[in-house]
């Protein structure tokens, strides 16, 4: 059901920014940030607070962490 939901959302147009869904992920592209984000408010009325997100620099750290 999310799923559905989350690739409806993937096919809108949000102009510079972007969001691909996979089946295990959604990937957003925010350039001006999340505290802005049409695409991030959409997403959390959508799916309400059943989503976590990382940062790129978060991601990073993690992979960082899981290499050493």
């Amino acid at each position: 059901a999310d799923h559905a939901r989350l690739r409806a959302l993937a096919e809108r147009d949000w102009g510079r920014e972007r969001l691909v869904a996979s089946s295990r992920a959604a990937y957003l592209w925010l350039p001006r940030g999340v505290a802005k984000s049409p695409v991030f408010e959409a997403l959390q009325k959508e799916l309400g607070k059943n989503a976590t997100t990382r940062n790129l620099a978060t991601w990073e750290k993690l992979i960082a962490l899981a290499e050493a």
